[in-house]
């Protein structure tokens, strides 16, 4: 089905372009702050967070990982950590299919000497063991993928003090022991490693910024990595996600300060510029695909200000024509910041998940932010209209099989609920209800009707 089509259908059967949040800071401690958060989810959509607790007062602090897989938030602690810079790709997290919490992370020791681990919790706290070559090799950014067995993989870059070679790496564990394999040499740029993705057949690709500044992606095939160009022009942080039918998306900022999407749905690999931020900040982006397939991506930006101490988080998904954007956070004077990477998921349902860092120059707060409603609305394949809802001129006609609680609102074009209509429990049988237009400016519009089981909605053409 083509993205035309798709997104006719959702309209069809309800879509909701825009998003409400609810957030929680979920964590608030003036002696602490909570650094690089990052998010991943489990298969019944419990959050797992994992972020960095640093004590500013004696300077370090711990990688921990909180969870309200009990149904109340819980932090565990992972590691001591002594980060002499606390961003970057420290860690990454991911949960295979019985909850079980796996880490790569880094332990920094000294300049020569950084260590790359890999912690988990399967036996029911976390146990950790390093995992790198030591001395006089060290490793920097990395990225974890379990595969459809629960088996981990990690990409990540090493250097070698003794050549001065840095290259990107691919590690498994074979008989409990972890082994490597080069993928790139001396064509990596340390600080912009994206994404290790696992096709279902376990074939990995990684996503990555070389040297020379061009976006690539390199793959296995016939157990020989080779790679290709993607974008060429200064990319920057990019986020990468695989959807169901293997093909790859790729959200980055460019160097004209740009956001800029990537995908190679049609078998090469087609990029397009999304928004022109050109407002300072730290322009870092994450993507993932909702239940339909359709890419949506969240990144930060700073507003222009004497102190250039406010940073905001904004959100995008992928519509017929183009782009929706809408901000999700926007305080005066406050940084909002997330983690470098893995900071925005899509659950099973629907929902959205976001987390970052709250800080307004004194405290230091971990906010968790979740979408009201689903980003989509899933297809009911026999019950396209089951009301038989229908507008004719400035009136909506239904009808109900039995007494039912419904709710009917009146969105606009993006998706935004501008109007209730009517809500209660009404008899079986046919209603008509007036569309309250008063104070609305003329455009297209929508009927969405909801009782407890059933969704329908239909298209309205408001003129004046």
């Amino acid at each position: 089905m083509s993205l035309r089509v798709l997104l006719s259908s959702l309209l069809l059967i309800g879509i909701s372009v825009g998003v409400e949040w609810e957030t929680q800071y979920i964590l608030e401690d003036p002696d602490y702050y909570y650094y690089n958060p990052m998010v991943t989810l489990d298969n019944q959509g419990k959050v797992h967070i994992a972020y960095i607790h640093w004590d500013h007062a004696v300077d370090t602090g711990n990688l921990n990982v909180i969870s309200n897989q009990s149904g109340e938030w819980i932090s565990e602690t992972v590691a001591s950590v002594n980060y002499p810079i606390l961003w970057g790709d420290l860690y990454d997290i991911e949960v295979d299919s019985q909850g079980n919490r796996y880490l790569s992370y880094i332990e920094y020791i000294s300049k020569f000497r950084i260590y790359l681990w890999l912690a988990t919790d399967t036996s029911g706290e976390f146990e950790s063991e390093r995992i790198g070559t030591p001395f006089p090799y060290s490793q920097g950014s990395q990225s974890i993928e379990l595969d459809g067995n629960d088996n981990p993989f990690i990409a990540f870059l090493q250097f070698n003090y003794n050549t001065f070679e840095l290259e990107l790496r691919f590690g498994w564990f074979e008989q409990d022991s972890f082994v490597s394999e080069r993928v790139v040499l001396d064509s990596v740029d340390n600080e912009s490693l994206g994404n290790l993705l696992l096709e279902k057949d376990g074939t990995p690709h990684i996503i990555y910024v070389g040297y020379e500044h061009r976006l690539y992606h390199a793959f296995k095939t016939d157990e020989v990595w080779d790679k290709e160009r993607i974008w060429y022009f200064l990319p920057l942080r990019p986020s990468a996600v695989m959807d169901t039918d293997d093909f790859i998306h790729v959200i980055y900022r460019s160097g004209d300060w740009s956001i800029r999407y990537a995908h190679n749905r049609e078998g090469e690999w087609i990029d397009e510029h999304i928004i022109a931020t050109f407002r300072w900040g730290y322009d870092i982006t994450c993507i993932d695909i909702d239940p339909d397939g359709i890419p949506c991506f969240v990144w930060t930006h700073g507003t222009s200000n004497e102190n250039r101490q406010q940073t905001d988080i904004s959100y995008a998904r992928q519509l017929e024509n183009g782009w929706f954007e809408e901000t999700v956070t926007e305080t005066p004077n406050v940084v909002e910041i997330p983690g470098e990477h893995n900071f925005f998921k899509i659950d099973k349902a629907g929902y959205a998940h976001l987390v970052y860092e709250y800080w307004d120059r004194e405290f230091s707060k971990l906010a968790y932010a979740k979408s009201k409603a689903p980003l989509f609305v899933a297809e009911q394949p026999n019950e396209v209209n089951p009301f038989d809802l229908r507008v004719r001129g400035s009136t909506v006609h239904f009808s109900l099989p039995e007494a039912s609680l419904i709710r009917l609102d009146l969105y606009d074009a993006v998706g935004r609920r501008v109007r209730l209509l009517a809500s209660g429990v009404y008899n079986s049988g046919q209603h008509s209800i007036p569309i309250n237009s008063t104070g609305l400016p003329a455009g297209v519009y929508f009927i969405r009707l909801e009782s407890a089981d059933r969704t329908s909605s239909a298209k309205s053409v408001l003129s004046r």
